[in-house]
């Protein structure tokens, strides 16, 4: 038989969800509090340790909250979008919500990506993501594309060795085909992910019945600079010895006397 090991604090709160259901579920920056965002239009703080609603505030008419509601842990203030394109940020003496700060964005928002030990980041339906500083500082700023034909369904912002992972170049972008078993007719029906320090694991329900796992690499990390020039009439062709050693065929740089490099 299999003993627990660990104790969680399993808690019962009925929600009024609309036909819209909940947008989301975020932690707060108390510990033992999250954030609900529920049918688009209201937002609620519910504290576990107490099991009670510490409070609740809505949008006005023909304002649609369209993603969660997050928490700024630097600063303790909320972030909300409504309408795809206004921010709106508040802290928990701000009884007016509509004297609270807002600004009108140039482009449509997807979510607001929050963790602690860092700003909070602007994920925008073209797939660029944004600073919150640096975008508040010049909100009508000019928004790239970088999808056009996608959209995005899940997205999470994580520290790797303690660093944001938005330190890397936030316009790369990589496109994988996941691919359900023989079936060509099964389509997707949900799907949960989960990430570590080097992968993320996508786990997904398909229509035939089966949960597939796929496994996709997060890092890239530069083991050789300026080793053989690019634009040789031949080609290029690079093969991996062993774990110390790998072999590159091509023209060479200046100052690289060898095929075969170390690089430990």
């Amino acid at each position: 038989m299999a003993a627990l090991e660990e104790e969680f604090t399993l808690s019962l709160v009925v929600l009024s969800a609309g036909p819209e259901g909940l947008l989301g579920m975020k932690q707060s920056d108390k510990i033992d509090q999250f954030l609900v965002t529920e049918s688009g239009r209201i937002v609620i703080v519910y504290k576990v340790s107490e099991s009670k609603l510490l409070g609740s505030s809505s949008v006005k008419q023909g304002q649609i909250i369209t993603c969660p509601v997050v928490c700024n842990f630097q600063t303790g203030e909320y972030i909300v979008v409504h309408n795809n394109k206004v921010l709106r940020i508040w802290n928990n003496e701000d009884v007016n919500r509509d004297k609270v700060f807002k600004a009108t964005l140039s482009a449509e928002v997807y979510r607001i990506l929050s963790v602690q030990g860092s700003e909070p980041l602007v994920l925008f339906k073209e797939g660029v993501v944004h600073g919150l500083e640096a975008l508040l500082a010049d909100p009508q700023q000019k928004i790239e594309t970088v999808i056009s034909d996608e959209v995005i369904k899940w997205a999470k912002f994580f520290i790797v060795f303690r660093l944001p992972m938005q330190m890397f170049n936030s316009h790369i972008l990589t496109k994988y085909t996941l691919l359900l078993g023989q079936d060509k007719k099964s389509f997707i029906e949900s799907f949960t992910a989960s990430v570590d320090q080097k992968f993320i694991s996508l786990m997904l329900l398909s229509s035939d019945g089966c949960i597939y796992e796929t496994v996709i690499p997060i890092l890239r990390s530069l083991s050789l600079k300026a080793v053989v020039s690019g634009n040789a009439p031949n080609g290029v062709a690079l093969a991996a010895l062993d774990q110390d050693h790998v072999t590159v065929l091509g023209s060479p740089l200046a100052g690289n006397s060898g095929g075969r490099i170390r690089f430990r």
